[in-house]
C-alpha cells in the first residue's frame, strides 16, 4: 500500500512538473481559468440581473463578456502583427470599451437600473478588459 502511495505521489508530481514546462496555454486550460475566474467572482454579485432586454444569470453574463473580451482581443492582436505601425496596442485598446457597449447593448439591451449599472460596469472592467489582454496574450 505504501509503495502506491509513494507511486501516485511520484507521477502526480511528474505530471505537475511537466505541465509547469509548457509556455503556452491551450485554449481549454484559458476556458478553464476563465470560468474558474468566473466563478469566484460572481459570489459578490446578484445571481440574476435586469435590464430593458429581460433578466440574465450573472454568471452566464460575464462568461459571455469575457469570452467577447478574449474574441476581440485576439482580433486586434491579429491587426496589430500585420502592422504594428499602423496598429498600436494603445490605439486598438481604445475602441474596446465602446465594442462592449455595443455586444452589452446586443446581448442584454440598456442597463436601466442601479444592480444593472453595477453588473455593467464589473464586466467591463473585471472580465471583458481581462478577457481582451487574455485574447491579446494567447
Amino acid at each position: 500500500m505504501r509503495k502506491i502511495f509513494i507511486s501516485l505521489v511520484l507521477v502526480v508530481g511528474s505530471v505537475a512538473v511537466i505541465s509547469s514546462c509548457g509556455n503556452t496555454a491551450t485554449n481549454e486550460n484559458v476556458e478553464q481559468a476563465s470560468t474558474e475566474q468566473v466563478e469566484t467572482k460572481a459570489t459578490v454579485l446578484p445571481a440574476a440581473v435586469t435590464t430593458s432586454k429581460g433578466t440574465f444569470d450573472v454568471k452566464m453574463v460575464m462568461k459571455r463578456m469575457y469570452k467577447e473580451g478574449v474574441s476581440t482581443g485576439k482580433s486586434k492582436k491579429s491587426l496589430y502583427d500585420k502592422s504594428p505601425n499602423k496598429y498600436s496596442k494603445e490605439k486598438l485598446l481604445e475602441g474596446a470599451e465602446s465594442n462592449f457597449k455595443e455586444q452589452w447593448n446586443i446581448y442584454y439591451g440598456t442597463p436601466n437600473n442601479d444592480e444593472a449599472k453595477a453588473v455593467y460596469e464589473k464586466a467591463l472592467q473585471e472580465y471583458y478588459m481581462k478577457g481582451w489582454e487574455d485574447g491579446w496574450n494567447s
